[in-house]
């Protein structure tokens, strides 16, 4: 009789990319980052920074197709992560929809209408 076969779970959305790319250096480290908007504004990012529409959030957008509170970054040892906080239209890194992913130099972030491109400070 033969063992019985687990099934593997496919790759994880992102895997081949974090493998192909190199972390970001901690925000820190180099002295910072910043979401730069399509109409310029800049907005630097904190050790934890939440985006969203309500008043009390770091970065706050406008729209109907913004939560209250949409999505999260994160600073860590090893870099920025992007998390969508159970949004109801999802939050979008470079065109692709995702729940949480690292992020690297010049990804953009798509939070309803506004698309926000990150850069080292």
């Amino acid at each position: 009789m033969k063992p019985a076969r687990l099934p593997i779970p496919p790759l994880a959305r992102g895997a081949n990319r974090l493998a192909r790319e190199p972390p970001l250096l901690h925000w820190a480290a180099v002295g910072g980052a910043s979401l730069v908007g399509s109409d310029g504004q800049c907005h630097e990012l904190g050790s934890s920074t939440i985006i969203g529409r309500r008043d009390d959030c770091d970065i706050v957008l406008d729209g109907p197709k913004v939560s209250r509170r949409h999505a999260q970054i994160s600073a860590g040892a090893d870099g920025l992560l992007l998390v969508d906080l159970a949004s109801v239209n999802g939050t979008l890194l470079n065109g692709v929809e995702i729940t949480s992913e690292r992020l690297t130099p010049g990804d953009v972030v798509t939070i309803g209408t506004h698309e926000l491109r990150l850069e080292l400070d």
